[in-house]
């Protein structure tokens, strides 16, 4: 992948990332990932301006272990879209306490409306708001109007 300067500034690429020749990753976008994992971006990949890539293909199974005890179908019959819109949700619950709980619901919520199924943000929204108490539980409990409690596998 070609790398260009712009206003005195050259992107860096760590050596052991692989993004491919046909990608294109915008400026001020940031890729890491955890010691031994592999950060790649594949033929064709696209990351957008601004866009922190971090964790969440590194832990799909640890997020899905979370998700599915809420899901009323399988996993595999849950929109691709629909599907990542809960993980990074999950993973913002979990590693970005700096965003209140219901931002992070909200744009959640907002994204499913713009880039899911017709219906897929109400999804996002009762696994997302069912999985709140169990993630930011003194958050959400601080909360004077949340009703929510906790849900757990039937």
């Amino acid at each position: 992948m070609p790398l260009y300067s712009c206003a005195g500034y050259t992107p860096v690429v760590d050596p052991t990332a692989f993004v491919h020749p046909s990608a294109n990753l915008q400026d001020h976008c940031v890729m890491h990932t955890f010691p031994g994992r592999v950060a790649l971006v594949e033929e064709n990949g696209h990351v957008g301006h601004g866009a922190v890539l971090h964790g969440c293909i590194n832990t799909a199974a640890e997020l899905d272990a979370l998700i599915t005890p809420l899901l009323d179908r399988k996993m595999a019959e849950i929109s691709p879209i629909e599907h990542a819109t809960m993980w990074i949700g999950v993973y913002e619950f979990q590693h970005c306490l700096d965003v209140p709980w219901r931002v992070v619901l909200n744009e959640y919520i907002e994204l499913a409306k713009d880039f899911g199924g017709t219906d897929g943000y109400k999804y996002i929204n009762g696994v997302l708001g069912g999985l709140a108490p169990s993630l930011r539980p003194a958050e959400v409990a601080k909360d004077p109007g949340s009703v929510r409690a906790p849900k757990t596998a039937p």
